[in-house]
């Protein structure tokens, strides 16, 4: 496809998107209305500098909006997943969730229907707020200020359970020195493990359950 053509569905969109009129952009940008047309029509291209103001009035690059990039980097932060560093499952997993809060899903239309529900009224209404509450709990979950902390105690526990917890070294120090009150050992090597997994578990719980309860009190 043509740069000119990709210029134009993508503006084309982006006026869709944000509910901005042919008109209303022609004002903002300082052209005609069919100036605009022949744009999304693919029979213009506009200069540079024309292109960067209606990148910017847009809030996305004017690399993308040119079709020289993918990359939106508009204030809604549209990254790709590469970027972000989530894994396929993961985006996947979101992306089934955005699907419900906002209800396009309709692969089971006919298996609901066949039982007498109405899939319109009964289920997408149902599917949607599902949806939107998930979604809400994870967004509230990942960015709890306390979160951070909640997944160094999970990743301290299962290096430790796994053999390569970083503080392994000054475990086994540890265990090789002797009370001065009593004379003996601190203990084995296992039992300083199982120690500090219960340790882990323990804080990972309690700012857990910290978290639950700020979230909940909102």
């Amino acid at each position: 496809m043509e740069m000119q053509q990709i210029f134009g569905q993508r503006l084309e969109q982006l006026l869709s998107e944000k509910g901005i009129s042919q008109g209303e952009f022609a004002e903002a940008i300082c052209r005609s209305r069919q100036s605009v047309n022949f744009y999304i029509l693919g029979k213009r291209n506009p200069d540079i500098a024309l292109a960067g103001k209606m990148a910017e009035y847009l809030g996305v690059s004017c690399d993308y909006l040119v079709g020289l990039s993918d990359i939106r980097e508009d204030k809604n932060s549209n990254l790709t997943a590469d970027q972000l560093g989530l894994t396929d499952d993961t985006m996947k997993f979101f992306a089934g969730l955005q699907l419900l809060a906002t209800g396009k899903t309709n692969f089971m239309k006919t298996d609901y229907e066949s039982i007498g529900f109405d899939y319109e009224k009964e289920i997408i209404p149902y599917n949607m707020a599902q949806g939107k509450a998930t979604l809400k709990l994870l967004n509230d979950l990942i960015s709890h200020e306390r979160f951070g902390v909640l997944l160094q105690y999970i990743k301290r526990y299962r290096d430790i359970a796994s053999g390569n917890d970083t503080m392994a070294v000054l475990q086994d120090f540890m265990i090789e020195l002797e009370s001065p009150i009593t004379g003996k050992t601190y203990g084995s090597k296992e039992e300083n493990m199982e120690m500090m997994k219960e340790f882990c578990l323990h804080i990972a719980s309690k700012y857990f359950d910290e978290i639950v309860k700020d979230i909940v009190a909102k």
